[in-house]
């Protein structure tokens, strides 16, 4: 029987360098003696699983064959991307549908091999140029194209070949003897132990969880709502003008950066552009090597007319973080006897006005019995106050003030009745 169970799986070969790994795999999926093959059976739901090694450089190819009328996707998959290859940024899959995808957006490729058994998949990785790695691959032999570009952010992470299916299927994968060989490519069996990631996968695991994956928003890119380390300035030599599709293209060819993967904010003249990443790594990168005819410049060491773009275009989160401290400062004081109810609901008001350094007096102590001075500790205990602004440090200033001469004046108050417990702040943090 071809799918044997866990206990029944005879031991990897000594000697093997490419195979399907069993502990990489969905729960579901069955593998065959020798690690080659696999197979499933699931209702509506994509399964998969991933082979070894981990590959970091050079060139290589492996195949995959459908030995059943069924949908496969195949390709290549980072340790810590999905089983379901293509539904994140990084896996790289090409279905049988005609369609290839990474990070979940589906696009037109290639022919469709959906249902055809005995079709043969070559999964092609190229790895020999850091800012020029790519997959493609063939069907039958026939080579469909480049596939994808490889962003710059995953130029050291491995990149495993996977495969999955949907509900009922069954393949098995070549790593030597390919039956539709590419030139220029080795089998994944022959691959030297340099270009390759460790058996484990382990670390090649925890540089793809570290990387810095594109997951910001459109939204946030057109804002520049992202880190400084993501933006770039761009200035051209002289008075010359940005080429703007030259730019484009090459952002494109040397770094696999599509439109979607950045926003860019050009000067009234067209002579210096800001852009927003979604890693860092292509702003550095740039900076290392800049775009020809171009000089790149990151945070700090901006121009001020490039700070002056970038403020503009920047949302302003100032009155968010002062709403924020009222909030805190108001909840952490509530049941102090030190501030009014009325001045605790002035600091909760969230005032939409500007700043206001006029003095607010706090609300008229009741006067004191005629054996009472203005100095004595009860009355010293009900000072408050007197200057209640909207900026979040006053605020906090004024409250640890404010306990500050609660805790002299509760010290300087007799005990009478033998030894009493001194009361603190409520609020332990602001102690």
């Amino acid at each position: 029987e071809l799918c044997l169970r866990e206990s029944q799986r005879a031991p990897l070969p000594m000697d093997a360098v490419a195979f399907l790994a069993a502990d990489d795999a969905d729960e579901g999926v069955e593998l065959d003696a020798d690690r080659s093959g696999a197979s499933c059976s699931a209702d509506d739901a994509w399964l998969g699983l991933r082979g070894r090694p981990g590959v970091l450089k050079g060139a290589y190819q492996f195949e995959v064959e459908l030995l059943k009328p069924c949908l496969l996707r195949v390709g290549w998959a980072a340790a810590a991307g999905r089983r379901a290859l293509g539904t994140d940024a990084r896996s790289f899959g090409y279905g049988g549908t005609g369609m290839k995808s990474t990070g979940n957006k589906f696009e037109r490729y290639g022919e469709m091999f959906e249902d055809s058994a005995g079709a043969v998949i070559t999964c092609l990785l190229d790895r020999r140029e850091a800012r020029k790695q790519c997959i493609s691959f063939c069907v039958n032999g026939k080579h469909m194209g480049i596939a994808f570009r490889l962003p710059t952010w995953l130029t050291e992470v491995a990149l495993y070949p996977a495969l999955c299916g949907r509900e009922d299927w069954q393949a098995r994968c070549r790593f030597r003897d390919l039956r539709y060989p590419h030139g220029g490519f080795r089998d994944l069996a022959e691959a030297c132990s340099a270009d390759l990631a460790p058996d484990s996968g382990r670390e090649s695991a925890a540089a793809a969880v570290f990387a810095a994956a594109p997951f910001v928003e459109e939204r946030e890119l057109q804002q520049f709502d992202v880190p400084d380390e993501n933006i770039a300035e761009m200035r051209s030599a002289g008075s010359a003008t940005i080429d703007r599709q030259g730019l484009r293209r090459w952002l494109l060819d040397e770094h696999g950066v599509s439109s979607a993967d950045m926003h860019t904010e050009y000067s009234e003249n067209g002579c210096m552009a800001i852009a927003a990443f979604t890693t860092h790594r292509v702003a550095r990168s740039l900076a290392a090597d800049p775009p020809p005819g171009l000089k790149v410049f990151l945070r700090p060491s901006f121009s001020p007319a490039a700070a002056d773009l970038l403020a503009a275009r920047r949302p302003c989160k100032r009155r968010t973080t002062d709403a924020v401290a009222r909030r805190l400062i108001a909840g952490a004081l509530d049941r102090d006897g030190l501030l009014t109810q009325e001045q605790l609901r002035m600091i909760r008001a969230r005032d939409s006005k500007p700043e206001n350094t006029e003095r607010i007096p706090p609300p008229a102590p009741p006067m004191p019995d005629s054996d009472e001075d203005s100095s004595s500790p009860r009355l010293q205990r009900r000072e408050v106050s007197q200057k209640i602004t909207p900026t979040g440090n006053r605020l906090l200033g004024a409250a640890l003030q404010g306990l500050g001469r609660k805790r002299q004046s509760q010290a300087e108050t007799p005990q009478q009745g033998g030894e009493r417990r001194t009361r603190g702040p409520r609020n332990a943090l602001l102690a």
